[in-house]
């Protein structure tokens, strides 16, 4: 008797429990998130252009360094100061890793220049280890310097960049300049800035057609490309810039400053100090037409090793030309020019802070 009731209050329990399951809600199914996307953002391409600054506190700018070792195809370099190991190491061990890693650099340097600040050990170096490098041609259209601070990594692939710099690799650049570096991974610039190394590296000459501003003027495009910008400024144009002068083709670059300054445009200018009358006399005559312009002495704290115009705080160039006739008119050089908010920001923000902290530039 005792059992049959524990049995039917049993039954009688399950009976409820199961009507009560039948009468529930369903339970919806879980939101599935891809990548790192949340129901509250959406996940966005990354920028074809990103900007590195430097001295980044790493000694050896590290997201190139990783750049280097993520490389899964090839490494392309055509630099005018190949002298940090670390670097040296890096590309070593790509090669010896079976990436297809080969090297352009300049042999000549300005008279006076220590064997130490030349790529002769560097070159030594690296032929030792099986690397294809090459002296960089001076008669294929460019006839003194290759200045061109560029990286190319996997062209053709999906990891395909390029890194367009006024840093050279050496222990001065991450360490106590200010240098730019610029990660573009838009197609066509990298495809660009392969077919100049490809021929650069082949001793043939090239005229490249892309976007790129490349140098030497007229036969490239830098000269015309670096006074478009400015002359499109309308409120301001901020200048870093190791050398600047108004011999040769650099007179239009810098007319263009001084014309943007008499017509009302705030013109900053932030130089490595010199001793050389030519630029003293651009900045004598940027200075009569309203430009203010300051000046940071070699060896005291950072060295001015830039090489970026920022105008409305819109648009942005950065690369290895000089605003100098040397540099647009004779040397093999490679810049760019873009508009990436993010990336403006952070070339034009290190430049006001630069010219904050500068000195009065003394022209007299």
């Amino acid at each position: 008797m005792h059992r049959n009731l524990v049995a039917l209050l049993l039954a009688l329990l399950l009976a409820l429990l199961f009507a009560l399951a039948c009468r529930a809600k369903p339970v919806s199914a879980p939101i599935e998130l891809v990548g790192d996307a949340s129901p509250s953002s959406s996940a966005l391409p990354a920028p074809p252009l990103s900007i590195v600054v430097e001295p980044d506190g790493s000694g050896v700018a590290e997201p190139l360094l990783f750049a280097l070792a993520s490389a899964t195809v090839a490494v392309h370099v055509e630099m005018y100061l190949l002298t940090n190991d670390t670097y040296v190491r890096a590309l070593e061990t790509a090669y010896s890793n079976g990436i297809d890693v080969e090297v352009v650099l300049n042999q000549t340097f300005p008279g006076g220049t220590s064997s130490d600040n030349t790529n002769e050990s560097s070159y030594a170096t690296l032929s030792a280890a099986g690397v294809p490098v090459t002296w960089a041609p001076t008669d294929t259209g460019f006839d003194s310097y290759t200045q061109e601070k560029a990286v190319i990594i996997d062209p053709g692939t999906a990891n395909a960049q390029v890194w367009i710099m006024t840093m050279n690799l050496d222990y001065a650049g991450p360490t106590s300049n200010r240098e730019y570096l610029a990660k573009d991974t838009d197609p066509d610039d990298v495809n660009e800035a392969e077919t100049i190394f490809a021929a650069d590296f082949a001793g043939e000459s090239v005229t490249p057609s892309g976007a790129l501003v490349v140098a030497p003027s007229p036969a490239n495009d830098a000269v015309a490309s670096i006074v478009s910008l400015i002359a499109s400024a309308t409120t301001s144009i901020d200048l870093e810039a190791e050398e600047l002068d108004s011999a040769g083709l650099a007179g239009q670059v810098v007319g263009a400053l001084t014309t943007a300054s008499a017509n009302g445009v705030a013109v900053r200018v932030v130089l490595e100090d010199s001793s050389s009358e030519e630029q003293a006399s651009a900045v004598r005559g940027l200075v009569a037409a309203g430009a203010s312009v300051v000046g940071y002495a070699y060896g005291d704290g950072l060295d001015i090793h830039a090489k970026a115009i920022v105008v409305d705080t819109a648009r942005a160039y950065v690369g290895s030309e000089n605003i100098t006739g040397g540099s647009l008119g004779y040397n093999r050089e490679l810049g760019v020019i873009f508009s990436d908010p993010a990336s403006v920001s952070a070339v034009d923000n290190a430049i006001l802070d630069d010219f904050e902290a500068g000195s009065s530039y003394e022209a007299d």
